[in-house]
């Protein structure tokens, strides 16, 4: 009996233990309306302070132009999709103040469910997203068009902005106006992409990079392969772009640099690697959470199974995948994916769209080469955030795209691009 009263009181400690480990904690989470960050009411205006940078002289010379600028919001009306939409104007004069306001373009504001999408120079962006929560991320650029500066700007900055990913950095930011001081302020950071370009010259057909190094510009004379070295860096520099600007091809941990073309590295396993390096396991390998661009190394001994569930595609929207390994690789996206093989050497870029993985494109087509990065050595800045105030608007926007060619036989180079900050000064 004493055998048996003891076993009944283990088991209701047991049980008890059991219920309380696995009671389920609910977060109260309540997001604010992102509405109440871009006020639409007739007559609504804000003043700006607009810094304008361009590059004239053949990109040779950085001038910064100045101004007032004023958004005004119109009527209500729908937009090119038929939604209901509100028209904003825009205007423009000197920055004293003392011109009359002139007509600098229009936006199309367009509240839309869950998020609120801004249109401007015929490109559609989703400015703000549901839930506002800390460190939460949308794909703001997803309706943008290929390189939408094309016809611009002589630059690559625009390649992958579809791919930019925009995320509240800080949701009780303050800002400063007039000596007025604002609270409640969220900060959207769309993309931060600043490289730095190094010289290193090739003595001895060799090249020492420098530690913390994020583009390295390689010149010099060579008559072999030019044999490349680079020790460990600091945390937040792991990903270098080198340019081989000489005539002979380079090499840096057997991954090789064609001649007059470049290459990004990242540091991953105590080594220069290749962009999000796959380790081959027991035939599979698995994606990570975030990546544009993934290398499948190592050996396998049969058709190497990719793992695609950690994926996160609420930010990853477009992928490539290359094989470096010995054997076909197949991506496990769905099951029409999972059908085309990728062969040794080769590559796939895969998108998603309408919520299926597909082909880039619709195009079912084999990438020939790493993603080696054509044209001369450059540095380069993508570099764009917006502050919203509520029931106020915007109130600070920053964005600057441009790009810096090295001249290849002398000093100097030139920028190409532009650069914007729009920093409120009044409001109604």
């Amino acid at each position: 009996m004493r055998n048996f009263t003891f076993l009944r009181i283990s088991l209701l400690a047991i049980l008890s233990l059991t219920f309380f480990s696995c009671k389920t904690e609910i977060e109260n989470f309540t997001s604010d309306d992102v509405k109440n960050y871009i006020p639409l009411t007739t007559g609504k205006y804000i003043t700006y302070r607009m810094d304008s940078t361009v590059f004239t002289v053949f990109g040779t010379v950085t001038e910064v132009h100045s101004y007032q600028v004023k958004h005004v919001v119109d009527q209500p009306i729908t937009d090119n999709l038929g939604r209901p939409a509100y028209r904003v104007f825009r205007y423009r004069r000197d920055l004293a103040g003392t011109q009359n306001w002139e007509p600098f373009g229009t936006l199309i504001v367009t509240p839309n469910g869950n998020q609120i999408e801004v249109t401007e120079d015929n490109l559609r962006y989703i400015k703000l997203h549901m839930p506002m929560r800390q460190d939460y991320s949308w794909s703001g650029n997803s309706y943008l068009p290929t390189s939408p500066y094309n016809n611009l700007f002589q630059f690559s900055n625009d390649d992958f902005m579809q791919l930019w990913n925009y995320t509240y950095t800080g949701l009780n930011d303050g800002f400063v106006y007039n000596n007025q001081n604002l609270s409640n302020v969220a900060t959207i950071l769309h993309i931060d992409e600043r490289l730095k370009l190094d010289t290193v010259t090739v003595s001895g057909n060799a090249a020492a990079i420098s530690k913390n190094a994020t583009g390295v510009y390689l010149t010099g004379t060579a008559t072999d392969t030019v044999r490349l070295t680079a020790i460990t860096p600091d945390p937040g520099f792991e990903n270098m772009t080198i340019y081989n600007q000489t005539s002979r091809p380079a090499i840096l941990n057997n991954i090789i640099i064609p001649a007059g073309l470049g290459f990004t590295f990242q540091y991953a396993s105590s080594k220069w690697s290749y962009q999000n390096p796959l380790t081959i396991i027991n035939n599979t390998a698995s994606l990570p959470r975030i990546a544009y661009i993934a290398t499948i190394v190592g050996t396998a001994t049969d058709t190497v199974k990719v793992n695609t569930a950690l994926l996160d595609t609420n930010r990853v929207r477009a992928i490539r995948i290359y094989n470096r390994s010995n054997q076909p690789a197949l991506c496990n996206f769905n099951a029409a994916m999972n059908a085309l093989v990728i062969p040794p050497g080769k590559g796939r870029h895969y998108e998603l769209f309408n919520g299926v993985w597909r082909m880039y494109n619709n195009s079912n087509v084999l990438l020939n080469s790493d993603p080696y990065v054509e044209g001369t050595a450059l540095g380069s800045t993508n570099y764009s955030v917006e502050k919203y105030a509520k029931d106020i608007g915007l109130v600070y926007k920053e964005l600057l795209m441009w790009e810096f060619q090295p001249n290849p036989t002398g000093s100097g180079g030139n920028f190409f691009g532009f650069g914007v900050k729009l920093t409120m000064i009044d409001h109604n």
